[in-house]
């Protein structure tokens, strides 16, 4: 009997051992960890953004996960911050975020998996009664398939007192390269995001991609072009954003009303038929032309002898009168019209 019994044994060991070959992935693997979560929070809405890997996995494999499930706690901001197992409740799971539907890459397979990555959000709007200095709402976030889990995110703390104080102030300036704002910031406000919108503030475009942390924004100036802005202070820890209220916008349509540069290093020479002339160009970026100028004698007055602005940087005067001294200067316009100072004047006599 026991050299029956060691036998069976021996068999089972050998049975379990299996086949060899290398370890096989688990049917059904835990899902992903969430990455790059994020929370913003307006004066009565919490936005959290994170990111999350293709959810579908390999072709033959089950989907990565299904959702992303949100918790969220309102305590006093005096207690102690939850710990995940506090948090990480049916009570406090306030969204079930069903996982994004990626696009194919060809007609009928989809990507391998970890392809692609999606951009995820959520919007919470906590009671207003919540709303006041004292409390704070916690966040987390962590990605399902079934019953299982994956990591938990960190947890994020937002503060639901009262959101900053507008700026003050806030006025745009332009030159013929620039527009910029500036402002003068609430005490303690050390932070801000600047917004594109209508004259009333609405269909907001965020222009800031980074915070500023001086009163001051510029960007490229369009003439011709009306644009608003508004300005909104923001106060930032870790993760967590917190976007106060928007000053008044501040509209502004730019002219041009800056002369061109003038050009320079105007000669004129004697020709047998007229004179001839050649300058440097002016650097104006939006230049139309030049005008060229002839004043009769040496102390005449200059009058222009093109009608409309020439492309040229070369021109013959083909009536200038032998024998006669003449005064020549250029002047550059530009495409609205402006005329930069005259060049430097050259004095020729005509053969």
């Amino acid at each position: 009997m026991q050299h029956a019994a060691s036998a069976v044994f021996i068999s089972l060991i050998v049975a379990a051992c299996g086949h060899k070959g290398d370890p096989q992935p688990p049917a059904h693997p835990l899902p992903p960890a969430i990455a790059d979560f994020a929370i913003e929070r307006t004066a009565a809405d919490v936005t959290l953004r994170f990111a999350v890997p293709d959810p579908r996995g390999d072709e033959d494999a089950p989907r990565l996960f299904e959702r992303v499930e949100v918790y969220a706690l309102t305590k006093l901001a005096s207690e102690p911050a939850p710990i995940p197992i506090e948090l990480v409740t049916s009570a406090h799971r306030v969204a079930a975020v069903n996982a994004p539907v990626m696009a194919k890459t060809g007609a009928d397979q989809p990507p391998p998996a970890g392809d692609g990555v999606a951009a995820m959000m959520f919007k919470d709007t906590p009671a207003a009664s919540a709303a006041d200095a004292a409390t704070v709402r916690y966040y987390a976030v962590q990605a399902a398939a079934g019953k299982r889990r994956g990591p938990l995110s960190p947890i994020l703390k937002v503060p639901l007192g009262p959101i900053p104080a507008p700026p003050a102030n806030v006025a745009a300036h332009y030159d013929q390269r620039v527009l910029s704002l500036s402002w003068t910031p609430a005490p303690a406000v050390q932070a801000f995001l600047i917004d594109d919108t209508d004259a009333e503030g609405g269909h907001a475009t965020r222009l800031t991609v980074a915070p500023l942390e001086t009163p001051a924004y510029e960007t490229s100036v369009e003439f011709g072009k009306a644009r608003c802005f508004v300005v909104r202070a923001i106060q930032k820890a870790f993760a967590v954003t917190v976007v106060g209220e928007a000053a008044a916008p501040v509209c502004v349509t730019p002219v041009d009303r800056f002369p061109p540069a003038a050009p320079t290093d105007l000669v004129a020479l004697p020709a047998d038929t007229g004179v001839e002339l050649a300058w440097t160009a002016s650097a104006a970026t939006d230049l139309a032309g030049y005008i060229v100028l002839r004043a009769e004698g040496a102390n005449g007055t200059l009058q222009p002898l093109t009608p409309q602005p020439i492309a040229e940087l070369t021109y013959r005067d083909a009536t200038a009168r032998a024998g006669i001294t003449y005064q020549y200067a250029i002047k550059a316009v530009d495409r609205a019209g402006n005329e930069s100072a005259v060049s430097n004047r050259y004095t020729v006599t005509a053969r």
